[in-house]
């Protein structure tokens, strides 16, 4: 979605079609309300959860990295309060750095 999102921004050489953009949209939307979904029950299971228990694990560090690309995408989690709360939680761990602050790209060249 991302790819899309910089596309249309026409931060990208590419076009994407307004069908595939919708498809890719629906499918961040499904993605966002199943973690949404997931959270609530480990949520119902242990007050304050993270995906599969009291305490952050390498599936929240993963699952953090794709939402974080979500919301550079434009999105919101108005609609997905458990992903909003969760993302919350992440982005106040002891150390925690965005994606851009880990992956640097201040020497990087672009030639067009």
């Amino acid at each position: 979605m991302y790819g899309v999102h910089l596309a249309g921004q026409k931060l990208l050489p590419i076009a994407v079609e307004p069908a595939i953009a919708d498809y890719h949209r629906k499918r961040t939307e499904a993605v966002l309300t199943t973690l949404d979904e997931r959270l609530v029950a480990e949520q119902a299971r242990h007050a304050g959860a993270f995906l599969v228990g009291a305490q952050p694990t390498i599936a929240d560090i993963c699952c953090y990295g794709d939402v974080s690309f979500v919301l550079l995408s434009g999105f919101r989690l108005d609609d997905n309060t458990a992903v909003k709360g969760w993302a919350g939680k992440m982005t106040a761990l002891p150390g925690f750095k965005t994606s851009f602050d880990l992956l640097p790209m201040a020497d990087t060249v672009i030639t067009v």
